[in-house]
């Protein structure tokens, strides 16, 4: 309790500093807190092993793949067995499918009706948002990189 020496009024306090009771709960929690820190990080689920990283969600082309086709959007949903399939459009253009593999990080993708005839891209992940490899059939003057959107 602290009083206001001018009305004379108690004020309870949470914590009252001229007790020394509550510096040794502090100094407790302030020891344990790596360890919480700790076990809160050893419990979480997210991968970053290259071989586990799902094909799953959006993707756009960027790089020399945004250069030579503008607007490359890929919807990805990969199966269990990483069975791969999907649709690719420009944006603002029809759908064509998307059928492939993702064989622990390694993606072989095929695009029907893309603007030089079909397609494959043969890559893998070098982040869980990105993936990088060759277009086969297309014409690039670089490497084929799609960056992941949405999960």
């Amino acid at each position: 309790m602290k009083v206001d020496p001018g009305t004379g009024v108690a004020t309870p306090l949470l914590w009252d500093p001229e007790q020394d009771g509550g510096s040794m709960r502090r100094r407790s929690f302030l020891f344990a807190l790596p360890l919480i820190a700790l076990f809160a990080l050893m419990g979480c689920e997210s991968s970053t092993d290259i071989q586990d990283i799902s094909a799953t969600g959006s993707w756009d082309g960027v790089g020399p793949l945004q250069q030579a086709y503008s607007g490359l959007r890929l919807e990805l949903e990969q199966q269990p067995n990483g069975n791969v399939s999907g649709q690719w459009w420009f944006a603002g253009g029809t759908r064509f499918s998307v059928t492939g593999t993702n064989n622990a990080g390694n993606l072989e993708l095929t695009f029907s009706n893309f603007p030089t005839g079909t397609a494959q891209f043969q890559g893998q992940f070098t982040h869980d948002f990105r993936m990088e490899g060759t277009l086969n059939g297309a014409n690039l003057t670089g490497a084929a990189v799609f960056r992941r959107t949405s999960f």
